[in-house]
């Protein structure tokens, strides 16, 4: 069972979201949500300004950059302050019921246990104050950034980073950004059944801590590049292998548990209408 987060002002075609997905990236003005929501942190695509007024006085977090990308995680100094400037941007709304955050890169960041370091402090006050917020960290791929990777982007990083969390008490759980994962291991797309079949089939191993799920379409733009976030998953994929992907996710979320799923269209609403019919057929079930 798939819970879906409202995404932008595209509609689930098949029920209304029960929450809404809330951008808080560091150039965001104010919340701006009503109800329930899952809050969508900074994900160091590109440059920043660093404009919300919540950091002007956290120092570590404006610092931490390179040519305005922010660098995430960079100590644990920046830990403290990014869950300072989480409760102050969501103090005038409720909780939040998912809090979505984002791997550092790996030039200043090299391993998951320097990674846990920094972040359990941010957990600990975030359970403070938000004792029902859920956190889940996002796979990423694809940034501005230079000199160094996301820690956490391709299979072998979410297996890793289970297993080192399994030995934890930490609460921390993973965001499988589907896309995304195999721009990583293949860049534009996968190719083949076997590509998909090597990437899903291992994360079995992690599905207990897979609570958030994203998925979106691809198209080719104007100059033949593949355009994220737009078009279907037939013109990212074709549909064999759209059919092939999504009966081995259904495979690898079928246990019974209801996770969060963020449909990321950007394009058209016809855009989000294929990928409901296309997971709809593939047997997932929303609520």
């Amino acid at each position: 069972m798939l819970k879906i987060v409202g995404y932008h002002k595209r509609t689930w075609p098949f029920g209304p979201a029960t929450l809404q997905e809330a951008a808080a990236h560091f150039d965001v003005k104010g919340l701006s949500v009503a109800g329930s929501y899952s809050l969508h942190t900074e994900y160091a695509a590109g440059c920043r300004q660093f404009r919300n007024t919540a950091l002007n006085a956290l120092g570590a977090i404006t610092a931490a950059h390179q040519r305005g990308i922010p660098q995430l995680w960079k100590s644990k100094e920046w830990a403290n302050q990014f869950a300072a400037f989480v409760i102050e941007l969501t103090q005038e709304a409720m909780p939040p019921e998912v809090i979505e955050i984002h791997p550092p890169f790996n030039d200043y960041c090299p391993s998951f246990s320097d990674l846990i370091l920094r972040y359990k402090a941010f957990e600990s006050e975030i359970a403070r104050v938000y004792p029902s917020s859920l956190i889940v960290i996002e796979n990423r791929h694809g940034t501005r950034y230079t000199g160094g990777k996301f820690l956490v982007s391709r299979r072998e990083d979410l297996l890793a980073l289970t297993d080192l969390l399994d030995a934890t008490d930490l609460s921390l759980n993973l965001c499988l950004d589907v896309p995304q994962l195999f721009s990583a291991h293949f860049g534009p797309a996968p190719r083949t059944e076997d590509d998909i079949d090597r990437v899903l089939t291992p994360l079995m191993e992690c599905r207990h801590r897979i609570t958030s799920v994203h998925m979106w379409g691809k198209k080719r733009n104007k100059r033949g590049g593949m355009q994220a976030h737009y078009g279907t998953l037939d013109t990212w994929l074709g549909p064999e292998l759209k059919r092939h992907l999504l009966r081995r996710l259904h495979e690898l979320l079928d246990d019974d548990r209801t996770r969060y799923f963020v449909p990321e269209v950007n394009g058209s609403q016809s855009d989000m209408d294929a990928l409901a019919k296309d997971m709809i057929e593939a047997g997932f079930t929303f609520c």
